[in-house]
């Protein structure tokens, strides 16, 4: 397995602003920090490629992994290096480390959740 997308190293080459958009809740700091310091937990899914795609609405590369369970999820392509982008292929094998962010939405202040990528593994 190869690491196409890791957080910390993508967050290198983030502006300012840029990180305003991965903070957690009302902190100030970023959620891969709150999992560093434990107040995140981390989860990891593991599974096949079923899908490749591109979003219609908004044009964003996406895939479907399909985990050892059948359960089908979908996320978005990430890569730090514009020469692993061609590893998301129907079949191979995948690994997503993720956390849950869960706050209240800014304007209806209902809860809501999102899953925020830490880290993704293709094979080769």
């Amino acid at each position: 397995m190869k690491v196409v997308f890791d957080i910390k190293e993508a967050a290198k080459n983030l502006s300012a602003e840029s990180v305003v958009q991965y903070k957690y809740g009302l902190s100030e700091m970023p959620y891969w920090k709150k999992v560093e310091s434990g107040e995140l937990e981390s989860r990891s899914l593991s599974g096949k490629i079923s899908r490749v795609f591109e979003d219609d609405l908004d044009g964003c590369p996406y895939i479907e992994v399909t985990d050892l369970a059948g359960e089908k999820t979908e996320w978005q392509r990430r890569a730090n290096r514009t020469s692993d982008e061609g590893l998301y292929v129907f079949g191979r094998e995948i690994r997503i480390t993720y956390c849950v962010e869960e706050k209240e939405h800014e304007y209806t202040q209902r809860p809501w959740s999102r899953k925020c990528v830490l880290q993704i593994a293709v094979q080769e």
